[in-house]
């Protein structure tokens, strides 16, 4: 689902980070762009496979404010509340402190522009990682 949404967006690049054998979401990060250096992307669309239902139309609104603001973290937004996907820029240092609190505490601790794009998608906030987390889904 979410490779054709990607596709369906726009997404020229897709690099999937699966079957790591890393302790949190923030070290697979760190070794898949690890990966990717030296290639001239501007920066990272990063989607975690628990928000399978994100819609097309986000997605095509954080490529578009990435080509607008390519050093900048963006971040989709819900009714004030923000969610995933998120962008993030080269510029942004994987290895700095988190304080604990994994890539958004990087962002928070980071001199990188942010920008909270809002978006009409509830599906940014929901996590799906159960089947039962489906059934407060409305699709």
């Amino acid at each position: 689902i979410i490779l054709r949404k990607l596709a369906e967006s726009g997404c020229e690049e897709v690099f999937i980070a699966r079957d790591l054998d890393t302790p949190d979401m923030l070290s697979t990060l760190r070794f898949a762009l690890n990966a990717l250096q030296g290639q001239t992307n501007r920066g990272y669309l990063i989607y975690p496979v628990d928000h399978p239902l994100v819609q097309v139309q986000t997605i095509k609104s954080l490529i578009e404010a990435a080509i607008r603001l390519p050093s900048s973290v963006i971040r989709p937004c819900f009714s004030g509340f923000r969610g995933h996907p998120v962008y993030i820029p080269r510029e942004l240092d994987l290895n700095a402190d988190d304080s604990e609190d994994g890539l958004a505490g990087i962002i928070r601790n980071s001199s990188v522009p942010r920008f909270d794009l809002p978006v009409d998608d509830e599906a940014i906030l929901k996590n799906i990682n159960y089947p039962s987390d489906l059934e407060t889904v409305t699709l």
